[in-house]
């Protein structure tokens, strides 16, 4: 079974980190598009074991061309977050990335973008920037964040729960 969520929520900036991750720092759309962002799991319980498929999928519901980031973008960060039931944040593992910058893509109306990343139920151990621990067993909320139309957009959580194995 097929878990989903969905939501926009508009942000004012972009970050500098983003911006300049993404380069992509010359939007030419209207902020005010409407882009629809959702988020799914292939599997409702995760471990180390039987990591997830995550799907995180944009759809411009406006009128108008929105710039998004690059799929590929997402090569060297993941187009999601994880938080514990408490609401803390986990820190994923870093990523060693030698990808070049790459431009927006176009949007169309009506159009739809997908994106997959996986969680194994890991997160960053703090002694190098590819260095993972597992997570603790529980549940835990997976958000789509990704960059399009001048803003960070995010999605409503999608809840897994994390197994020891």
């Amino acid at each position: 079974m097929m878990r989903r969520s969905s939501r926009v929520i508009p942000l004012m900036t972009l970050s500098a980190a983003a911006c300049l991750a993404l380069s992509a720092c010359q939007w030419t759309t209207d902020i005010s598009r409407s882009i629809d962002v959702s988020i799914s799991s292939d599997r409702e319980v995760v471990s180390r074991a039987t990591p997830a498929t995550i799907s995180v999928t944009m759809v411009n519901r406006g009128s108008s061309d929105v710039e998004v980031a690059a799929p590929q973008t997402y090569g060297c960060m993941p187009p999601f977050e994880v938080t514990e039931s408490s609401g803390r944040k986990v820190e994923l593992p870093g990523r060693i990335c030698a990808l070049p910058a790459f431009a927006p893509v176009l949007l169309r109306p009506g159009a739809t973008l997908s994106v997959q990343g996986r969680w194994a139920a890991d997160r960053a151990d703090g002694n190098g920037i590819t260095d993972v621990a597992p997570v603790t067993p529980g549940e835990y909320r997976l958000t789509a964040r990704v960059f399009g139309a001048k803003r960070v957009l995010t999605s409503s959580p999608v809840v897994v729960t994390v197994i020891a194995r």
